[in-house]
């Protein structure tokens, strides 16, 4: 299970999980891939993104 806190890496650098929107769990398990997103451009339609800080 993906959580606020936790680390995602990529190629050698880590970022820092912030915010984990309602559907990324169902998401990756059903489809295979979610989307990850390094701002909160999108306002309130997030319930299928990862976020870290940007």
């Amino acid at each position: 299970m993906i959580k606020p806190g936790d680390i995602y890496k990529i190629a050698g650098i880590e970022f820092k999980i912030v915010k984990v929107g309602s559907e990324v769990q169902k998401n990756l398990m059903n489809l295979g891939h979610i989307t990850i997103k390094f701002d909160d451009s999108d306002g309130d339609q997030n319930d299928d993104k990862l976020f870290f800080p940007s």
